[in-house]
């Protein structure tokens, strides 16, 4: 079992002797993690297959999302991938019901040793909130997550 660990300190300063630890990084900024965005291992075979050049993995941050019932990926990311839909489904959050695109992707944790294939990802617009993904409990189903608020850290265990 792989472990992602984060401490997210008060102040933003690289001088360790600045850095507090407190609860108010981890609430300002929320649980994320360094990840990387690819096309599908399917996709990228058929690539190959085509002498067709493979885009290169999407960097950026995801929020652990415990309220999300689905992993969702920026729509800007999965066009500038080349990903295409893989069908659709109805998602429910506070200003209401819509149907979104359901899209395959291959998303790691930058760092790690850890990579999901996931079948089906919503596709949202996340770019205004500074985020590439949510992970959502689809996901986080498979998981340990231990989020130490008053230490302002989190763990997630893979």
């Amino acid at each position: 079992m792989s472990i992602y660990n984060r401490i997210l300190f008060e102040s933003d300063s690289s001088d360790p002797q600045k850095q507090k630890i407190g609860p108010s990084g981890l609430s300002l900024f929320g649980p994320t993690i360094p990840v990387e965005i690819a096309i599908p291992d399917e996709l990228a075979r058929y690539y190959s297959a085509q002498n067709t050049p493979i885009p290169p993995p999407v960097t950026g941050d995801a929020l652990i999302d415990t309220g999300a019932s689905i992993t969702a990926v920026d729509l800007t990311v999965l066009q500038q991938l080349g990903i295409q839909p893989v069908g659709t489904a109805n998602v429910y959050t506070p200003q209401g019901s819509d149907v979104q695109e359901l899209f395959p992707v291959r998303l790691m944790l930058s760092g790690t040793a850890i990579v999901m294939r996931l079948k089906a990802v919503l596709g949202s617009q996340l770019r205004n909130q500074n985020i590439v993904a949510l992970i959502g409990r689809n996901v986080l189903s498979s998981c340990i997550l231990v989020y130490n608020g008053p230490f302002g850290n989190f763990s997630l265990s893979i």
